[in-house]
């Protein structure tokens, strides 16, 4: 099958004076989606499957191929951001699963920019 997965997510990491590390990760945006093949666990089948499984599985002939898709992400995202003590990233992932196992993988970083009104910013009017 082949399977694609929307991750979005915060990451901070700081130390204190004794080296003692603190982290924790926030997850703001977690979607998966599976664009050809059978539903398992991470990836189950929709309400829009159901004529695709009655199809039984569907075998890819060597070459290129496009899966058209939209995804629409959330309002109110936090722009990426890398830091000295945390980062906040986005990135998609695809997968490829082969009958035999087999599983290719790819992944690719994207960069969210959301816009701030500095309008709205007290501090910044002060």
């Amino acid at each position: 099958g082949v399977y694609f997965h929307v991750v979005g997510e915060g990451v901070v990491k700081v130390s204190d004076r004794r080296q003692q590390q603190y982290h924790d990760k926030e997850n703001y945006i977690d979607f998966r989606m599976r664009l050809l093949g059978e539903p398992d666990e991470k990836y189950p089948m929709g309400p829009e499957d159901e004529t695709a499984a009655s199809q039984g599985p569907i075998a890819l002939s060597p070459g290129i191929h496009s899966f058209p898709f939209k995804l629409g992400l959330p309002l109110g995202l936090p722009s990426t951001f890398l830091g000295k003590h945390g980062w906040v990233q986005y990135f998609c992932k695809a997968a490829l699963r082969e009958p035999n196992g087999l599983t290719h993988k790819n992944q690719q970083v994207f960069i969210v920019m959301n816009p701030i009104d500095l309008n709205l910013e007290p501090s910044i009017l002060a």
